[in-house]
């Protein structure tokens, strides 16, 4: 086998530092289908982590150039390590993958380079989610979305990280409970990767420096060992894609990562059932949204006057302006009225209607002064359990009134209702 020459040279050597890695490898290789590989505690060693994760996008890529989705039609990104699966796979893969000496020698790499980061034997790496990555007092190794990322280090460190994170979150926690800012809680949550080591950390210099000794050794001049290991193991790393579409993914967990970061629709190729999916007849795929539509639009009118048009003013038949309930402003008649019957949305505040007689005052100075055919709307507070039981709970004044015959067609809830 082609890649077993590759590796000959230090064969031994390499295979003892995680004995059982080869066989695995060659396990994964031989299996007939996905479902023949269950996971095992070794995967998480580099040695078959880094290999057999390229493995698997080479066998992903090879089944989408069989239904027609060759890489020229499409633009790749890889996460990470994936930059190995993107510089290989330029082409579609023949019949037998294990021939093409090109993909051999990057496999051989992913080899070498998990074998020296499991040779390494350090740290581990720890994700940190639900803080924006500008309060993160500590730069991470790894920026996956705006709301998260990882850190890569030994213990002492990622303890440091977690103190340093928790600190920064609680100080901006403290300012919005001060109202020294707007906004809502910030929630932090750590996980362990379950990685056996640590990826995109300075210490890694020396696996890496090993990796390319070894590949030197083994012939694959064909492979930028120093810049991919650099890359991979030392280097911050930061996801990115472009404006696309679709994109379609690989991984369900980065799907749902990248739907953090772009309007495009994630289509899950995760395995090999779902990208059949995606080619067979008669499928269709999510439809795009047209921001476009969404846009204002200046219209005639058919008496030739001219307006602007909204989804809201679509909706409601009103202008695109609202006179948002609001006490005082907008606890007295005089100003609703006025904006309702210049064809706004127009909302009475509920904070100033504590009582039914105060209410029934307000209302019926309001019904008065509407025009024919004129509406406004009310707005209530949620969140005060005695106002909204007044307005639209046990005694239900706003609801009676309407019934009775009040032109009151629309409600706004405020205050606790996100």
């Amino acid at each position: 086998m082609l890649l077993s020459s590759r590796l000959l040279p230090l064969c031994r050597e390499v295979s003892q530092i995680v004995p059982g890695g080869l066989t695995r490898l060659r396990q994964i290789i031989a299996a007939e289908s996905a479902d023949d590989i269950k996971p095992e505690e070794i995967d998480a060693e580099p040695a078959v982590s880094v290999p057999g994760i390229l493995l698997g996008e080479i066998a992903a890529v090879t089944q989408l150039g069989q239904l027609g989705f060759t890489p020229e039609k499409y633009t790749a990104y890889g996460h990470s390590q994936g930059v190995l699966g993107v510089e290989c796979l330029t082409e579609l893969p023949g019949d037998n993958w294990a021939d093409d000496e090109k993909l051999v020698n990057y496999v051989a790499f992913a080899f070498l380079l998990g074998a020296a980061a499991s040779q390494a034997t350090f740290g581990r790496m720890m994700s940190v989610q639900g803080v924006p990555v500008e309060l993160l007092p500590i730069a991470p190794g790894v920026i996956n979305s705006p709301i998260r990322a990882v850190y890569s280090g030994d213990s002492a460190e990622l303890a440091a990280v977690k103190r340093a994170v928790t600190a920064a979150v609680d100080k901006y926690n403290a300012t919005i409970d001060t109202h020294e800012r707007g906004g809502e809680h910030v929630d932090v949550t750590f996980a362990d990767l379950g990685v056996k080591a640590a990826f995109h950390h300075e210490h890694n210099r020396e696996a890496v420096a090993q990796a390319v000794e070894w590949s030197e050794k083994c012939g694959l001049n064909a492979v930028d060992a120093q810049r991919l290991g650099d890359y991979i193991l030392v280097d911050p790393y930061e996801w990115k894609v472009g404006e696309h579409d679709y994109l379609l993914t690989l991984d369900k967990a980065l799907g749902q990562i990248t739907s953090e970061q772009t309007d495009a629709i994630i289509l899950d190729g995760s395995t090999p059932a779902k990208r059949d999916d995606l080619a067979t007849p008669g499928t269709e795929l999510p439809k795009l949204i047209n921001f476009d539509d969404f846009a204002p639009r200046v219209i005639e009118l058919p008496t030739g006057e001219r307006k602007v048009q909204t989804a809201f003013s679509r909706l409601t038949g009103l202008s695109p302006i609202i006179l948002a309930g609001m006490t005082p402003t907008t606890v007295d008649a005089d100003i609703v009225a006025a904006a309702a019957n210049a064809g706004h949305w127009a909302e009475m505040a509920g904070g100033g209607q504590y009582s039914e007689e105060v209410f029934n005052f307000n209302n019926d100075n309001l019904q008065a002064q509407l025009e024919p055919g004129r509406s406004a709307q009310f707005n209530s507070m949620f969140f005060d359990r005695y106002m909204w039981n007044l307005q639209f709970g046990q005694q239900r004044i706003v609801s009676k009134a309407r019934a009775a015959g009040s032109a009151i067609n629309g409600v706004t809830i405020s205050a606790g209702i996100p």
